[in-house]
């Protein structure tokens, strides 16, 4: 019965989401939501695709760790200092120039104690924290 109740607020919420999307002011942007996946193209030219990994990291980002990524780096070294990321988000252009944003949220932190880093050509161009400590 719990599992039923759970799959019904479940349909609920797609279909509010669903209608809520249908109704953008923006009629060129067309959204498309699966299990664990957002992707939204715009009329702009853009496609963004939102990727979720896991609610949260294993290993908690400190601030220590998030000092040592510099701009320049690959999202490989990232990872070998930060671990697996929780979440991707992807923007491709038309012209074909893809930026991919990384995101570390920590657990227990109800989604306010995280880093962000960005990368064009697998090279960081930004990054951003949170409430680290």
């Amino acid at each position: 019965m719990k599992t039923m109740k759970k799959l019904m607020i479940g349909l609920m919420a797609l279909a509010t989401y669903a209608t809520v999307a249908s109704c953008s002011p923006k009629p060129s942007t067309r959204t498309v939501t699966t299990r664990a996946n957002t992707t939204v193209t715009t009329g702009e030219g853009f496609v963004q695709t939102r990727t979720l990994i896991s609610e949260y990291v294993e290993t908690p980002v400190t601030l220590a760790k998030y000092d040592k990524i510099q701009k320049g780096i690959t999202f490989q070294q990232a990872v070998r200092i930060l671990g697996e990321p929780s979440s991707k988000s992807t923007w491709k252009s038309t012209g074909g120039e893809e930026t991919i944003s990384y995101t570390w949220t920590n657990p227990g932190s109800g989604g306010f104690e995280f880093a962000g880093l960005t990368f064009q050509d697998n090279n960081l161009i930004r990054r951003t924290q949170n409430n680290l400590k």
